[in-house]
């Protein structure tokens, strides 16, 4: 695994994470063994975008300029959630 440093602190963020958004539909011991699978290779960000509550925060802090609260919505509606 590839690591990047953040731009504040000294937290080494793994270049791939961990999308947690469909893997609610597994079952339990399919979501545990995913997870520990990530983690041994690796992982070290997991994406818990469910918990969003669009405050606008990941907005403002996105490298990339992505307005990342809109794009949620748009995956959302995409998906049908």
């Amino acid at each position: 695994m590839e690591y990047r440093k953040l731009p504040k602190g000294t937290e080494q963020i793994g270049v791939l994470g961990f999308g947690t958004s469909a893997i609610g539909a597994a079952g339990a011991r399919e979501i545990e063994a995913t997870a520990a699978l990530a983690v041994e290779n690796g992982a070290n960000y997991f994406d818990l975008a469910s918990d969003c509550i669009g405050c606008g925060h990941c907005d403002r802090r996105c490298p990339f300029h992505v307005v990342q609260t809109q794009r949620m919505r748009e995956i959302a509606a995409y998906f049908g959630k």
